[in-house]
């Protein structure tokens, strides 16, 4: 009888119903001895062997829980593992974007700021000459020249003072 005394309420009670035992609910442990042992299937090592297969499958169904509950934490840990990894995937796209997308306008204004200072009507006209040109027919030219080349009207005055001959800004008359 003592051996029943060592083992929990809940064991005993699923002892009392694998013997058959009628249980109320506010019984109390030694209650629930008494009427185990005087059931008139009580056979010591009977009880014994039932009570140590009850403790054996309480203790697999704890350890099965806990390993459920492990395999959970960790299937929560390495979605979050991911989901970090996600973000900051998704954070340097993100940034290598706007770093491309400043490139691509840096890119773009230098090469418009390269292509208005490389656009030198030099290219493209040759230098005023009073002795074969007249003036008036040149500054048309100039003018056509210059708004094809896209240059700015504020621009014109550089490029026509590099075409004119030197000496021709002042007057010879």
């Amino acid at each position: 009888m003592a051996f029943l005394a060592k083992h929990r309420k809940e064991e005993l009670i699923a002892l009392a119903d694998d013997m058959g035992i009628e249980i109320s609910s506010n019984d109390k442990k030694i209650d629930i001895c008494e009427k185990v042992k005087d059931s008139r299937d009580f056979e010591e090592e009977f009880v014994r062997g039932c009570l140590e297969e009850i403790v054996k499958q309480r203790a697999e169904l704890k350890a099965q829980a806990e390993a459920a509950e492990l395999k959970a934490q960790n299937e929560a840990a390495e979605l979050k593992r991911t989901e970090a990894l996600r973000q900051e995937r998704e954070f340097e796209l993100e940034k290598m974007r706007i770093s491309n997308a400043a490139e691509v306008n840096s890119v773009a204004s230098t090469r418009s700021e390269n292509s208005k200072n490389r656009l030198s009507l030099k290219n493209l006209m040759q230098k005023f000459d009073a002795q074969v040109s007249d003036i008036s027919i040149y500054l048309a030219l100039f003018e056509r020249q210059a708004c094809t080349a896209g240059i700015a009207e504020k621009g014109w005055v550089p490029q026509l003072i590099s075409l004119l001959p030197f000496g021709s800004g002042t007057n010879n008359y």
